[in-house]
């Protein structure tokens, strides 16, 4: 079924703290996106790691990935999300296509 659907985009990072995301790139996290014809708008534009990861800024997120249709945050217990600043500049967020690991994410 995901394959008939028309492709969006969207990105996985984990927040760590201290304004770092580890976005993941060619690893089982990035081929569940690949799985639901999910096109990851980082790849092409970050190396990935021996991880298939890579850490980025918040700074670099936002230039690199503020237009994905979808947004999965692994574990948002880890550590408290940023700024909310920060957070509304994602498209992904404004549009109610923000996700942990689980469900849907609230962003109010």
């Amino acid at each position: 079924m995901a394959a008939e659907a028309p492709e969006e985009s969207a990105l996985w990072g984990y927040y760590t703290s201290k304004s770092k995301w580890l976005v993941q790139l060619s690893n089982f996290p990035a081929q569940y996106m690949r799985d639901a014809n999910l096109k990851n708008v980082l790849l092409g534009q970050v190396e990935a790691n021996a991880n298939g990861s890579q850490q980025l800024s918040s700074e670099q997120l936002l230039i690199l990935g503020q237009e994905a249709e979808h947004w999965v945050i692994g574990d948002i217990h880890g550590a408290p999300l940023p700024q909310e600043t920060i957070m509304s500049s994602f498209q992904a967020r404004n549009s109610g296509q923000l996700y942990h690991n689980m469900t849907r994410v609230d962003p109010k």
